[in-house]
């Protein structure tokens, strides 16, 4: 017996009905072993019965954060987002710290500010399982882009860019927080 006709032999009826409907995502000696282990099983009766729509390929649409996986997976990821999230919310509070310990300016107050509310957010998110206020995080982090712009004065183009692809970075993966939160409901 064939690797391939092992595995297939391992998997549930609809397990293996779900291969035979997308033959696309698989080699063809996997897809030929789901076939005979269908045919064994008689789920097929011949390879005829592919015709059927029961089995037709399935096409579907790639969308902007799609992404598929079982009830685990997506706890996982959840987890992982809000992680790294939480990690990108010290660096305000690492800020307010190290203003603490020289001399403390309301810029290292602001950081705090924002540092709190970002957490808040997180702990929140993760507690009740909810992505209405994800929308604060990226806002908190225009905030700052503005603050440290129009009130620390002059930029140089590296704060530009790092301020920029920190945005760009929060906005994606907090859209993709959502999605994997709505995902679980």
């Amino acid at each position: 017996m064939s690797d391939f006709k092992d595995r297939m032999s391992q998997l549930t009826d609809e397990q293996l009905i779900t291969v035979l409907r997308s033959k696309s995502g698989y080699r063809e000696e996997a897809y030929e072993a789901a076939v005979e282990v269908a045919l064994e099983r008689e789920i097929l009766k011949s390879k005829e019965d592919l015709t059927l729509d029961k089995f037709k390929e399935v096409v579907q649409k790639r969308q902007f954060l799609s992404f598929g996986g079982s009830e685990e997976q997506l706890k996982q990821v959840k987890g992982s987002l809000i992680r790294s999230l939480m990690i990108v919310g010290l660096i305000p509070m690492i800020y307010f710290v190290m203003g603490f310990l020289n001399k403390i300016e309301i810029t290292h107050w602001y950081a705090l500010g924002v540092g709190l509310l970002w957490s808040g957010v997180l702990f929140y998110t993760k507690k009740h399982n909810k992505s209405t206020l994800l929308g604060l995080l990226p806002l908190a982090v225009a905030g700052s882009v503005l603050y440290r712009f129009f009130v620390m004065g002059s930029a140089s183009m590296l704060d530009i860019v790092v301020l920029s692809i920190l945005f760009i970075i929060v906005v994606f993966v907090t859209l993709f927080l959502r999605k994997t939160i709505n995902a679980l409901k």
